[in-house]
């Protein structure tokens, strides 16, 4: 997913340092995503937090 994103930015013309901070900020976001699975509860709720916590870290990612 983190690979297709950033080949339609590059289709898109992107700078390359967009393209990293872009990258850096998504995968940083994936990983604390899937450490945030690996030590919850296996509750849908926490399930739901993490997924509405990443996507608040993306949105609010978009501010940089």
């Amino acid at each position: 997913m983190l690979a297709a994103f950033l080949v339609v930015r590059t289709r898109q013309h992107a700078a390359a340092r967009v393209l990293l901070i872009e990258f850096i900020v998504a995968a940083s976001i994936l990983a604390s995503a899937m450490i945030a699975y690996n030590l919850s509860p296996r509750h849908a709720v926490s399930r739901v937090v993490i997924v509405v916590g990443a996507s608040l870290l993306a949105f609010f990612s978009l501010l940089i």
